[in-house]
Parts: C-alpha cells; structure tokens; sequence
C-alpha cells in the first residue's frame, strides 16, 4: 500500500461544472525514458486514464491496458493549499510576493555590483601621465606640479540607500506572506513569553495556519478513505481483530463492516503549533486563565474551566 504524492504539472483533472468538489475524471501524463524495440534510448508517454467505472493506460497514445476500477471511486485526492472562491485549485504561498522578490533580487544584484566594481579600485591620474609613474614595492611618484593622483573611492551612501531599500521589500514580504520576521531566525531577547503572547505575536501565522488547516484536514480524511476502502478491498482480513493486539475497549467492534460507511470515517488532530498554558497555582488559575481562548489552554485545564464556568 503507497501514497504517492503526484507532480501537479502531469495531473489534468476534470470537474463537475456545478459542483468543483468532484471529480469527474483524472488523467495522469508524463514523459519517461526507456528502450525501443531496436535496443536505443527513447523517450515514451505514459498516460493513465482513471474514471469511477474504469482505468486504462496508455503508452505513446496505444492502450496497454484497461480494468474495471474496483472500488467505485477515484483514489485522488487534491488539496488546495489556500482556497479560491469559485475554484477547484489553490494558491501558493509565495503568489504575492514574486514581483517583490524580483526586485529584491535585482537590487542585490546591483549592490554586489559595487562592490566588486570598487574591490578593484580604478586610479585617477590628474596632470601626469600613467607611462611616468612605476608601480611597484618601494617606489616613489615624483609628480608635476598641480598633478595629484587617487583611487576611486565608494560612496557609501549610495550602498546604503539600496540596504535601506533591501529592508524595506524584506518588511513588505513578511508583511505579505503573513510570516513575521523573528520566524525565521531574527534575533530576540530571550523571555519568558505566554503562550498567549506568542499567539498574538504571530497571529498573522496563525490566521494562515488555522485557514489551511481546514483543507488539509478534510483532504487527509479523504486519503484515509482511500486507504481503508483498498485494505477492505485487497486484505479484509486487517478488518478484523487479531486477538494478539490490547483488550477492545467499550465501544469497539471485533469485526468492521466494510458495507458501512461509518467504516471509512476518520478525524485529523492537530497538535498546538504554539506552547499552551500549563495548570497554575490552585488560587490564581481562575483570574489568570479564565478569559483565555479554548485553543491556548491544555486538557488538563478544560475540566477546571468548566467546573468554574458553571459551578453547579
């Protein structure tokens, strides 16, 4: 049993025009190297076609094979990384800010460009001729009167309105993507900062995380669907218990039925991605934590909140 994560560029799925949430019917295309009949390299197509009735492949448009699809459904599942109203595809993370980091990279383009240029400073020769003067260890320039001579210098405050410029299209990615700067590796002082207060520092993060979550569960749900109608399909006895396995606990079948959907139901859990408030001390814990939002407290909080919300 595999789950393969598939190239976007070799899918073409095909729709519901009136519902984007189902698929109709997917096509998988690439290109491959392999060996002709004449014993030479040769690049081949392979494209399988996969339908609820049927799944056929082709190699170079020739049909190789062709089977019923025993389980009734398409076992692809695309997960939009950030939803598009009135769309089936998703947006990427980094859509925003590519014209910025094009700039970005352009302006440190030039930046090192300067540098390099002044690493190998040009000699200015003013009233004398480059031919009179010996370059060497220990040489002496004996110049004309009024003639001078000096390298040409780096201004620094050109280089320092480009950092200046740098920062601020660093500012304006972070500030468009969501991502604050200490995420990635900005230096702070060390603190003993709340969960809370690293939820509100990093709310934009958060936002993004929380959005995308709804997604990713709802495609991992339909991934475990397609694993679990494949095992009942190809090896129903994992179906059942063993025996070897821990005692069943109340509420667990020895036998899953695979006729019921409830069979193929599952549920993701998403551990906090920040710390979550720990249990305090017996006669400060309602005044402090209280007023927190559910997601920042920890179990062994909940029955406490809930006890003093309603203390009957």
């Amino acid at each position: 049993m595999r789950i393969l994560v598939l190239n976007s560029a070799f899918c073409f799925p095909e729709w519901y025009p009136h519902d984007r949430s189902r698929l109709l019917r997917f096509k998988l295309k690439y290109k491959f190297w392999g060996t002709s009949a004449e014993g030479t390299r040769q690049v081949f197509t392979y494209t399988e076609l996969l339908t609820p009735e049927f799944v056929e492949e082709f190699i170079n448009d020739e049909m190789v094979d062709s089977r019923p699809n025993p389980l009734g459904c398409i076992p692809v599942t695309h997960i939009a990384n950030i939803q598009v109203s009135s769309a089936p595809w998703g947006r990427s993370d980094i859509e925003d800010i590519i014209p910025i980091n094009r700039a970005y990279n352009e302006v440190a383009t030039d930046v090192i460009d300067m540098i390099n240029y002044h690493a190998a400073p040009v000699t200015i020769i003013t009233g004398a001729k480059a031919s009179q003067l010996e370059r060497g260890v220990k040489k002496t320039f004996t110049l004309p009167k009024d003639a001078s001579i000096q390298n040409l210098e780096l201004n620094p405050s050109g280089v320092q309105v480009s950092m200046q410029f740098l920062e601020f299209l660093k500012k304006s990615m972070h500030e468009m993507t969501g991502v604050p700067e200490g995420a990635l590796g900005d230096v702070q002082p060390i603190s003993n900062t709340s969960g809370v207060a690293l939820a509100i520092q990093y709310q934009p993060m958060m936002n993004r995380y929380n959005q995308k979550k709804i997604n990713y569960s709802k495609g991992f749900a339909e991934i475990n669907t397609h694993v679990l109608m494949t095992i009942a399909l190809k090896e129903p006895l994992e179906l059942q218990w063993n025996g070897t396995d821990e005692e069943l606990k109340e509420g667990q079948l020895p036998v899953l039925d695979p006729a019921d959907p409830l069979t193929y139901q599952t549920e993701t859990h998403w551990p906090p991605p920040l710390p979550v408030a720990g249990l305090p001390c017996h006669d400060h814990w309602p005044s402090t934590y209280m007023n927190l939002p559910i997601q920042y407290l920890s179990p062994s909080l909940m029955p406490r909140v809930r006890a003093a919300v309603s203390p009957n």
